[in-house]
C-alpha cells in the first residue's frame, strides 16, 4: 500500500508545481456555453484532499498550508464566468456555485474536514469555507441530472461530508433530510444499473458515505456489499479486469475497482479480494508516471482503508452461475484464473 500514498503524494505535487498552467489551460478551454456551465479545475481540489490527508498523517505544515489556499481562493474563479450568461441559467439564481461538480465536491469538504479546528484556518476562515460548502449544495440538490443510482450516490457521498463537516450551519438540518432520502436510496439496497461503469462509481461512492460517518463496518455488514464483493470477484477475468457489460467500455473505472477491493478484503479479511486488487493496480498503474491527481485521490482512499496484513491469492474456483439468476444474472466459464486461461462470460436476462 506504500505505493499508493507515495503515487498520491507525487501526483498532489506535479498539480502544485504545474498550477498556473492548469488555470492557464482552464481559461482557454472554459465554454460558457456548456450544458453543465461552470466548472473550475477539479484537480486543484483533488490537489487539496491529498495534501489535507497528508497532513493529518504526517503533521507537515506544508501541506497544510497548500490546501489551505485552495480552500480560500477556489470560489474566486467564479468570477471568470460571463455574467450575462450566468444570469439566464435558472439554476444561477444566488450566483455561479464555486463546487457545482459533484465528481469532486466532496473533495473540498474533506480537505476542510481534516483542517478544521486544528488551528490551520482562523475562524473567519472557517466561516467562509463553510459557506461556500453551504451554498454550493444547496446548488447541487437543486439540479436537475441523470442517473438514478450512481448519480444519487455521488450527492449522498458530497452530503455525508458536508453534514460530517458543518454540524452547525444554518442549513445543515436540510442537508441532513437529503443525505438521509438519498441515502436511503443506496445503503443496503441492490444496484438497479446493470452495467460495470456505473458499479463502480456506486460502490466507491458508497464506500465513501461509510468514509463519512465512520459506518464502514455498518456498510460491508449489509447482505448487498457481501454480495457485490464476492460477485465482482467472481466476474474478474484473464484480463485482469471485470468484463464490461451494459452501458460500459472495456476496462473502464479500474482505479475504482482498486479502491473497492482493498477495502472490502480488509472487512472481509479476503485474499481473493487482496488478489483481485493487486492484479488490477499490477496491470493498470503506471507508477513511473504519477501526474493524474484524481487517480492519487483514489489510491489514497486504498492507502487508508486497505491492509496489507492479508496475503493475496488467487481463486481456484471454476465455471459457475455468478451468483444467482435475479440480482447477478451472470454465468462464467472458466479453466482457470490466470492470463493464459480462457474465460467467457454470458449475461443474461
Amino acid at each position: 500500500l506504500k505505493k499508493y500514498l507515495e503515487y498520491a503524494r507525487s501526483s498532489a505535487d506535479y498539480v502544485y508545481n504545474t498550477k498556473d498552467s492548469i488555470i492557464i489551460k482552464w481559461r482557454k478551454a472554459m465554454d460558457p456555453q456548456d450544458i453543465f456551465g461552470y466548472r473550475a479545475p477539479g484537480n486543484l481540489l483533488e490537489m487539496a484532499e491529498i495534501y489535507a490527508t497528508l497532513y493529518e498523517l504526517e503533521g507537515n505544515k506544508k501541506y497544510a498550508a497548500r490546501a489551505k489556499e485552495v480552500l480560500l481562493t477556489y470560489d474566486s474563479y467564479t468570477k471568470e464566468f460571463p455574467v450575462a450568461i450566468s444570469r439566464r441559467k435558472a439554476d444561477y439564481a444566488d450566483g455561479v456555485p464555486a463546487l457545482p461538480d459533484f465528481f469532486t465536491t466532496m473533495r473540498y469538504i474533506q480537505a476542510y474536514d481534516r483542517l478544521k479546528d486544528k488551528g490551520i484556518l482562523t475562524q473567519a476562515e472557517q466561516t467562509k469555507v463553510e459557506d461556500v460548502i453551504a451554498n454550493s449544495l444547496v446548488f447541487i440538490l437543486r439540479t436537475q441530472e441523470w442517473g438514478a443510482m450512481n448519480r444519487s450516490a455521488l450527492r449522498a457521498e458530497a452530503l455525508c461530508w458536508a453534514v460530517r463537516a458543518l454540524p452547525h450551519h444554518a442549513v445543515t438540518p436540510m442537508l441532513t433530510t437529503y443525505r438521509d432520502a438519498l441515502l436511503n436510496d443506496n445503503w443496503g439496497k441492490w444496484e438497479i444499473e446493470d452495467a460495470s461503469l456505473y458499479h463502480g462509481v456506486w460502490l466507491y461512492s458508497l464506500i465513501g458515505c461509510a468514509d463519512a460517518r465512520n459506518q464502514m463496518k455498518e456498510l460491508f455488514e449489509t447482505p448487498q456489499m457481501y454480495f457485490y464483493a464476492k460477485y465482482f470477484n467472481q466476474l474478474v477475468s484473464p484480463l485482469n479486469m471485470i468484463p464490461d457489460y451494459g452501458d460500459a467500455a472495456n476496462f473502464t473505472n479500474w482505479n475504482r475497482w482498486i479502491v473497492i477491493f482493498e477495502t472490502a478484503a480488509k472487512q472481509y479479511n479476503s485474499p481473493e479480494m487482496k488478489w483481485a486488487a493487486t492484479v488490477i493496480s499490477n496491470k493498470f498503474l503506471n507508477l513511473n508516471t504519477p501526474n493524474s491527481v484524481g487517480m492519487g485521490c483514489m489510491l489514497l482512499d486504498a492507502y487508508r482503508l486497505g491492509s496489507d496484513k492479508i496475503a493475496p491469492k488467487m481463486p481456484t474456483t471454476g465455471s459457475a452461475e455468478v451468483m444467482e439468476d435475479m440480482v447477478g444474472k451472470k454465468m462464467v466459464f472458466r479453466n482457470g484464473w490466470d492470463e493464459k486461461s480462457t474465460y467467457m462470460l454470458l449475461n443474461y436476462r
